[in-house]
Parts: C-alpha cells; sequence; structure tokens
C-alpha cells in the first residue's frame, strides 16, 4: 500500500466526530416515528452529544408547518404525525455523552429516561422540571454529586445510580416515596441520609460495594421491602430488622460484622448471605420465626460451633459453614429434612473423615444418620424410647428445637410415647413427610400448637376434620404428592394459616373451603386436574400474593384474574388454554395481570 493510500485510510478510521454527526443520527424518519409511539431510542449511536433537535421534537419546525396544507387533503387519520404522542421514553444510553443540555426541561411529558454507560459527570438543575419522571437510569457513569433539585423528582419508581462516584446523598432522598426500585451499588458512599425510612414503597434496595459502616435505623420502616443487598461494604453492626416482614433475600457477605445480625419476626425470608464476615456464633434467637429459610452461607467466619436448635430450620435447602472453626458436625444436622447442600470443607473437623467430606452432601448426610441409629445417647440428656430402632427424635432434642421429624422413615404409624413426649415438648413442627400414611394418625391430636405441617409424599387419601379443630395457630400445611381430592369443610377456622400446598394430587377444582381461609397468602395447586378458575371466590382471598396453578387442565383464564391486583407470583403454565400465550406467560406477574385486566370487556 502506498503512502498516499495509507494516510487515506488512517484519516478515514480516525476522523473526529462532529456536532453534524451526533445531530445526523437523528432522521425524519426517526423523529415521525417517535412521534407516533411517544418513544425515541437513540441508544448506542455513537453520540459525544445529543441532538439538538431531540429537545425541541415534540414541537413542529417552521418548514413542517408550512407543508401541512399540502397534507392534510389526503393523508388517512391514523397517519396524522403532527397529532401522535410527545415524547415519554428517551434512551441515550451506551454512547459517550458527557454532559445533558438544561434543554431537557422541554420534554416535559418524559416517564421514562435511559442515560445509562455514559461519561456523566454532572446533572443540569433542569432535570428537576421532569415532574413525570418514573424510570431513570444512570448506571455507570462519572457522577461525584446530585444537583438539590434532583430531589424533585418525587414520582420516580426506579432508579439506578450504580457504578458512580457518589460520595454522599442529601436527606432529601427520603422525598422519593413513591420509589419501588433503587439501585446505589458500586459507589462510594460513607453513610446513608436519615429519612432513608421514609422510602415505604420500596421492594428492592442495593447498596453493595460502597464504603458503608451501619446502615439507618430508620430501615425497617421499609416494610414492602423484599430484597436488601448490603453485601461487600464496611457493615460493622446493625439495626434489628425483624419489622421487614416481607422481606425475602438479604445479602450481607463481606463486610466487618462480628455478632449474627438480628432477623427474627422476618418470617418470609429465604435467603441469607453472610459469608466473610467475623461472625463468632451462629445467634438462633436471631432466627426466631424465621421458618421458611431456604440458603443460610457462613462461609469464611469465626464460629466454631453449630448449635443443636438448627434443625428449626427445617426448609433449609443451602448451609455453607465452609473456612470456619468447626471441630464437631451435631448429629442432628442428619435429622434436617431438606438439606441438599452442607458445605463444611476448610474445618477441621474431627468425628467426620476427609475422604467423607470430599464426597460431598449426601455421602456426609448417610454418614451421620448412620451414627444416629447406631450410637447409644446420652442418658442424662436424652430420654430412651422402648422402640426397636432410633430413629425417633427424643424428648430432650424435641424440647430444644420445637421440631418432631420424622421425615423419609416409610412409616405407616408412630409410637404413642413418641406423640406424648412432642406434647410435652410444645413442638411447632411436626415433619411427616416422605413415609406411607394412607391415613393420619388420631394421636396426633395430643399435639396442640402445631403451628407448620409437613404431610408431603404420603398416600394420604382425606384429611381428618380434627385437624382443624386441634391445630387452631396452623400457618403452613404442606399436604402436597398425595392422592387427596378434597380438604375438610371446617378448614377456615385455621384463622393463622398462611401457606396452603396441594400441589401433584387429584383435585378437579380448589376446594370451595378453602375460600375461607381469609387468611391466606400463599396457594399452591400446581399439577392437579383442576378445570377452571373460580373469581368470584379468589377475590375472598384478599390477602393472597402467590398463587400456582400450573399443569393443571384449565382451559380459559377469566380476565377478570387481572383484577387480583395483590397477587405477586402467578403460574398459569402448563395449561390447555389459548390465551394468555406463552410469550406473555414469560413475563413477569404485574404484567400478566395488566394484559388480563386489558381484555375485560368494557
Amino acid at each position: 500500500m502506498s503512502d498516499m493510500k495509507k494516510k487515506v485510510y488512517h484519516s478515514a478510521v480516525f476522523k473526529k466526530r462532529t456536532k453534524n454527526d451526533d445531530n445526523a443520527e437523528l432522521s425524519e424518519v426517526i423523529i415521525i416515528s417517535a412521534r407516533k409511539n411517544g418513544n425515541l431510542n437513540l441508544s448506542s449511536k455513537g453520540l459525544f452529544t445529543v441532538p439538538d433537535r431531540v429537545w425541541t421534537i415534540n414541537d413542529l419546525t417552521e418548514e413542517e408547518i408550512k407543508n401541512l396544507h399540502v397534507e392534510l387533503d389526503y393523508i388517512h387519520d391514523n397517519e396524522r404525525w403532527w397529532e401522535q404522542e410527545p415524547l415519554k421514553m428517551l434512551d441515550l444510553s451506551c454512547n459517550s455523552l458527557k454532559a445533558i443540555d438544561s434543554k431537557i426541561e422541554c420534554l416535559t411529558e418524559l416517564t421514562t429516561l435511559y442515560l445509562h454507560n455514559n461519561l456523566l459527570e454532572d446533572l443540569p438543575i433542569e432535570i428537576g422540571n421532569l415532574k413525570k419522571l418514573e424510570i431513570l437510569n444512570l448506571s455507570n457513569n462519572k457522577l461525584e454529586k446530585l444537583p438539590h433539585e434532583f430531589y424533585k423528582l418525587i414520582e420516580l419508581r426506579q432508579l439506578s445510580l450504580k457504578n458512580n462516584n457518589i460520595k454522599q446523598l442529601d436527606p432529601a432522598f427520603g422525598d422519593f416515596i413513591m420509589l419501588t426500585y433503587l439501585d446505589l451499588s458500586y459507589n462510594n458512599l460513607t453513610e446513608l441520609p436519615i429519612g432513608m425510612g421514609y422510602l415505604v414503597r420500596l421492594i428492592s434496595l442495593d447498596l453493595n460495594h460502597n464504603i458503608l459502616k451501619e446502615l439507618p435505623p430508620d430501615l425497617t420502616n421499609m416494610r414492602a421491602l423484599q430484597k436488601l443487598n448490603a453485601s461487600y461494604n464496611d457493615l460493622e453492626i446493625l439495626p434489628p430488622l425483624g419489622e421487614l416482614r416481607k422481606v425475602e433475600t438479604v445479602m450481607l457477605q463481606t463486610n466487618k460484622l462480628t455478632t449474627f445480625p438480628d432477623m427474627s419476626g422476618c418470617i418470609q425470608l429465604r435467603i441469607l448471605h453472610l459469608a466473610d464476615n467475623n461472625i463468632t456464633e451462629i445467634d438462633m434467637s436471631c432466627l426466631e420465626g424465621v421458618g421458611q429459610l431456604k440458603t443460610l452461607t457462613l462461609g469464611n467466619n469465626q464460629i466454631e460451633s453449630i448449635p443443636e436448635e438448627i434443625i428449626k430450620l427445617v426448609y433449609l435447602e443451602i448451609f455453607d459453614l465452609s473456612y470456619n472453626k468447626i471441630t464437631l458436625i451435631p448429629e442432628h444436622i442428619g435429622l434436617m429434612p431438606n438439606i441438599k447442600q452442607l458445605i463444611i470443607d476448610g474445618n477441621d473437623i474431627k468425628n467426620i473423615r476427609t475422604d467423607i467430606i470430599r464426597c460431598g452432601t449426601s455421602r456426609i448426610l448417610k454418614y451421620i444418620q448412620q451414627g444416629l441409629k447406631s450410637t447409644n445417647l446420652d442418658s442424662k440428656k436424652h430420654v430412651t424410647l422402648n422402640t426397636s430402632t432410633n430413629i425417633y427424635p427424643d424428648r430432650y432434642t424435641m424440647h430444644s428445637t420445637k421440631l418432631l421429624s420424622l421425615a423419609g422413615q416409610n412409616l405407616t404409624e408412630i409410637p404413642q410415647e413418641v406423640l406424648e413426649n412432642a406434647c410435652k415438648a410444645d413442638v411447632g413442627t411436626v415433619d411427616l413427610s416422605r413415609n406411607n400414611f394412607s391415613t393420619l394418625p388420631d394421636e396426633l391430636h395430643i399435639i396442640t400448637k402445631v403451628a407448620d405441617l409437613k404431610l408431603t409424599s404420603n398416600q394420604l387419601t382425606h384429611i381428618p376434620e380434627w385437624i382443624c379443630e386441634k391445630y387452631k395457630y396452623l400457618q403452613i400445611l404442606d399436604l402436597s404428592k398425595n392422592c387427596l381430592e378434597s380438604l375438610p369443610s371446617n378448614i377456615g377456622l385455621l384463622k393463622y394459616l398462611q401457606e396452603l400446598n396441594i400441589s401433584f394430587n387429584r383435585y378437579k377444582e380448589i376446594p370451595e373451603s378453602v375460600y375461607d381461609v381469609s387468611s391466606l397468602e400463599i396457594l399452591i395447586a400446581n399439577d392437579n386436574l383442576i378445570t377452571n378458575i373460580d373469581i368470584l371466590s379468589l377475590q375472598k382471598l384478599q390477602k393472597l400474593t402467590i398463587l400456582n396453578l400450573a399443569n393443571n387442565n384449565i382451559g380459559y383464564i377469566p380476565p377478570e384474574l387481572g383484577n387480583l391486583k395483590n397477587l405477586r407470583n402467578l403460574s398459569l403454565s402448563g395449561n390447555c388454554f389459548k390465551q394468555p400465550r406463552q410469550a406473555i406467560l414469560m413475563k413477569s406477574t404485574e404484567e400478566i395481570l395488566a394484559y388480563l385486566r386489558n381484555r375485560i370487556p368494557q
């Protein structure tokens, strides 16, 4: 290649982008399209500046006005572009923008603004005039502070400031009372302002990768919060979080915590991450009422022992205790019915050989369970049963754990002595799952304080009415994987019942008595033979938030189902209806409900 050709080639590749180049990205075709649907997408256009025409896109130019009288005579009504939607969504993400013009205030109808993945170092004060803005994404920029006028955007529902250089937030942050989603991760925040507790509609709060040393006490006012991520900070102390009754996921790994956080009262908590801290003890008093916990990670801490009360966590599936100071794995771990991952490597375990630990969870649990059957329990602490095997927990164990667990023992009956001991121990959880019960032993009624009853994977064909009379405090009832076709007619007596699982049975309809359980929040009825949805009856369950009707024989979805606005998790897949289509079912529950509401006849 000649020198002349090289110069031409290089000049073409490294040509400096001009303002005219940026303006040219906004063609008349794009403008007309934006006017029709109210959306303007200029993402990933290589922009260094915003095209001038963006700020006046809602206004007609003189040339457009001049041409109007020519077009009025022959253009169709649905093509009258000058009468279409004002701009409501503007996407300027993934460009090289260093500044936003003050003229942004002209876009008064904006509800959605995407500015993420740019080079913004500050924001114009005029951004505060976008009074209708609901969604704002400013992540992956170079912002160090927010102008005071920014806090006038009080209609914001979703705000992302992820991966900036923000060091401080104004107390006016508490004015964003409509926020449901807030991402402040990957900044330089050392504290959160007083007043954050006013964000009572917040569902998701992400604070990971900052320099926070504490969380404000009024954080517990966020009663709608479902996910809290404060990992990768410098947290040393935490306020009690028990008031977060709806929180499902709490991520506190990689901090400087020395004590177990107080989560007592977080009844919906499913996932708790506490790895990479300096926690020295698993304080079970901090987990009172956390009966739904499925994942607990405590790797890389300073824990020396596992309390026997850990088996209260009957739903626990993932338990990570790796790289601590544990020397003994208690036999009671073998009684935990749902453990799928028990991670204990990196400890100096004395009672389980290293080669067994290397084989993984199933081998570890099998080894522990074999020990349970063969070991004579300490007579000073345990009451020995007059039975041929040692598969039954003793009174001491049941008293300390408030749990009667007989899962997976192929039982058809329960010795009277076991039930009497359970009654004296005031057990609150009875787990008879994975046995061979075709009927429930009537003697079970002597245990009167049961709050959680697990009967999954048996051969039950009916449920006796005494359950609803004797177990008045029942909150969770799992009847899945049986042969049931009906429920007791008096199930409405269970005034505290929050969760009912009747999946994998033979129900042809949801039993009518279920609609009398006014406290019900979770109804799982997938994999049955259900053919229809009784909307009028479902509307009685005003607290219902989770409804699973997947894999049934439902041929029609009444659009009035969309009026159940409290639902946050709806499963309908695997049925034989034609509408909604699969593409709709793949969307969020909120979108499915909105779709159904739009189909209600006017």
